[in-house]
């Protein structure tokens, strides 16, 4: 079950992640302008007046009036915001700008939150400027419209800093998910065991989006692809199923509400999207729906919270789990509140909320490094210790240990293997007439000599004392052949050099034959007898 879901969630979110891309280059908005920097001014003498209208389905639109001031070349810049509504601007009369609804996207046809922004002509200095909003929702509530008139850089520098806060927090959170997510992929590459979590990296992603979308900074910049608010909207409905699984995956929950919250997430966003594209319903008239689904989803995770504090107390892994869970519900619960009250303190409330919640996020996911990064210092020693056990320290081939470690896998197949074995001539002399110094300089450049002609093939191992052995896969017989000539060119290239004893590398090969040999060890055996014939054949050629 786990895996499907999973499966079906992913495969969500690649669908959604194509519609955002073919959004934004299928929807624009249709603005109508009739015809750059220094200071702006902020209107709040307006008066605001209803009149009757045929496309508002409140049958009521509401213009805003005020007269200009003094426009000059810079202070020329008109910028009001309207939330899903149609807006219409006539200056002394005359239609100066018009913002018409978009064309269809799937059901969706709302401008959603959007700046308005028109160039003031200088001789409209003194005129009136009558601004109508036509709302295309029932529940529109006419508040204080924000109008400023002046610089257009000055005017969009006011809006960022304003934003500044919830900007900050928002691309912190989707560059520590991003950051996450690479750190992920990275450390299971390297097969280091880890408590980073790909869902709870989701999750951080999509709450950063979901934010900044929300911003009026990112209204400036999605002016022309009201696909944007369809994208709030979407980004909402993915939240639930990436934290419920990180929770579970935390609290190793096997079974429980966990799935059953993943499923109403699931007929949430199917519901939704079918009254979408089917326009019943938009995705906004249907948020409470996707709050309701959000809120189970709380008690959900609250459920499995308090079932490991009961299971395991309030320490160890437990306590960053029910912290985690605490101030993600506690930021979810004031950014609903926000939307439903609509005020600068609930907005405020959202904002802190959002700032408790990356706080504990941070120094979790501090902790979470830390522990990672003494887990890939014992790692590393215990590498070494392998390289150790493995390794021959004289030559830097692998030992005897590691070539019976290598057949005895499990996933070890001796079909296709060819065993080559080596043994070292007039070694015990060297030893006994030049010291062992010799003999360890005649081991390392004999075992070097054998990499260089077997070592591409396969793996090169040492026996002990003379002998050497190499392990290789998919080679016929010629080309053995052809790389124990080579071997020998190479041995006497050396002893026409060296004045010490001579170098004598005697080679047998064999190739794995299921019809005589059981295992690996009898092709192996197979190799030894043609190898000491070899050997046999260079004494007597030595005498």
């Amino acid at each position: 079950m786990k895996k499907r879901i999973i499966q079906a969630y992913c495969l969500i979110t690649v669908l959604f992640v194509f519609f955002f891309i073919w959004s934004m280059g299928k929807q624009k908005l249709n603005i109508k302008r009739f015809y750059n920097s220094e200071g702006f001014q902020s209107m709040t003498d307006y008066s605001m007046d209803l009149k009757f209208n045929e496309e508002s389905p409140t049958k009521m639109s509401y213009v805003y009036s005020f007269v200009l001031g003094n426009v000059s070349d810079d202070f020329n810049m008109l910028f009001f915001k309207s939330l899903h509504c149609l807006a219409k601007v006539n200056i002394d009369g005359e239609r100066v700008y018009e913002l018409e609804r978009p064309k269809s996207l799937l059901g969706w046809s709302s401008p959603g939150n959007v700046w308005n922004q028109l160039t003031l002509e200088r001789y409209y200095s003194g005129k009136e400027v009558q601004i109508e909003l036509i709302p295309l929702y029932d529940d529109f509530k006419p508040g204080n419209l924000e109008i400023y008139v002046g610089s257009q850089y000055d005017i969009i520098e006011d809006i960022m800093w304003k934003d500044f806060p919830t900007l900050v927090l928002s691309l912190f959170c989707i560059g520590l998910g991003v950051f996450e997510i690479i750190t992920l992929i990275i450390i299971t590459l390297r097969k280091i065991e880890t408590h980073l979590s790909l869902m709870m990296s989701l999750f951080y992603i999509f709450a950063g989006a979901w934010k900044l979308m929300d911003t009026d900074t990112y209204a400036l910049w999605g002016t022309s692809y009201p696909g944007y608010a369809v994208w709030r909207f979407l980004l909402l409905m993915l939240l639930s199923c990436p934290m419920i699984f990180a929770i579970r995956e935390m609290c190793r929950e096997q079974r429980g509400l966990w799935w059953l919250a993943c499923l109403v997430n699931f007929a949430n966003i199917t519901v939704c999207l079918f009254l979408q594209v089917c326009e019943i319903a938009d995705l906004r008239q249907t948020v409470t729906i996707t709050h309701l689904s959000l809120c189970f989803t709380m008690a959900c995770i609250i459920h499995l919270a308090i079932k490991n504090v009961r299971l395991f107390g309030y320490k160890g892994e437990v306590k960053p789990v029910v912290l985690t869970v605490g101030s993600a519900m506690i930021w979810m619960v004031f950014e609903m509140v926000d939307y439903c009250c609509n005020t600068t303190s609930a907005e405020n409330l959202a904002l802190f909320g959002m700032l408790g919640f990356i706080a504990h996020v941070f120094l979790y996911t501090l902790q979470l490094f830390r522990n990672m990064k003494e887990m890939m210092e014992v790692g590393m020693s215990a590498r070494q210790y392998e390289k150790i056990a493995f390794h021959d320290q004289l030559t830097g081939f692998y030992n005897r240990a590691a070539m019976a470690n290598y057949i005895d896998n499990a996933e070890f197949a001796p079909q296709e293997c060819v065993v080559a074995v080596f043994d070292l001539n007039n070694l015990k002399k060297c030893n006994d007439s030049l010291g062992h110094d010799k003999g360890d300089e005649y081991i390392k450049e004999s075992a070097r000599i054998i990499r260089e002609s077997f070592g591409d093939l396969g793996q090169c191992y040492r026996q002990g004392g003379d002998e050497f052995a190499v392990m290789m896969k998919q080679v016929s017989e010629d080309i053995c052949y052809e790389r124990v000539e080579e071997m020998k060119r190479k041995v006497a290239a050396y002893n026409s050099r060296s004045k010490d004893i001579a170098m004598g590398i005697a080679c047998g090969f064999a190739k794995y034959d299921e019809r005589e040999d059981e295992t690996i060890s009898d092709t192996a055996k197979r190799a030894d007898k043609m190898m000491y014939q070899e050997k046999f054949l260079m004494k007597q050629q030595q005498k």
